[in-house]
C-alpha cells in the first residue's frame, strides 16, 4: 500500500470514536512491541505535519532503551527536525549513562 491517509479523503463520514478506540489499542500494544511503532503512527497522526522520532540504544548487542514518538513541535526544514531529534537522543543518553 503506497497511499497516504489523508484528513479529508473524501470518502464521508466515519465512526471516530471506533476508530479512535482501535488507534488506542495498537497504541497500547506497540508499548510490548516496537516493531509496529512506525505504522501505528502513521495512522494516528493524520495531517499534523510533525516529524517521528526514534532512536535505539545498545549494551552490547542487546537493545535496552528504544524510542519512537512524535516532535512536540513542527519542524520548518528536515535539518532543524534533525536537530530536535538529536537533541532528545542526547538527552536519553545522559539519562541512561546516570541511570547505569
Amino acid at each position: 500500500m503506497n497511499g497516504k491517509l489523508k484528513l479529508d479523503d473524501g470518502t464521508g463520514a466515519t465512526n471516530a470514536s471506533y476508530y479512535r478506540s482501535l488507534v488506542g489499542g495498537l497504541n497500547y500494544l506497540s508499548h510490548t512491541r516496537p516493531d509496529i511503532v512506525f505504522s501505528v503512527s502513521l495512522i494516528s497522526s493524520l495531517d499534523d505535519r510533525k516529524s517521528t522520532t526514534g532512536n535505539v540504544f545498545n549494551l552490547g548487542y542487546e537493545a535496552v532503551l528504544w524510542s519512537s514518538k512524535k516532535q512536540d513541535t513542527i519542524a520548518l526544514s528536515s535539518s532543524e527536525a534533525e536537530y530536535m531529534a538529536a537533541t532528545l537522543a542526547c538527552s536519553q543518553a545522559i539519562w541512561l549513562s546516570k541511570l547505569c
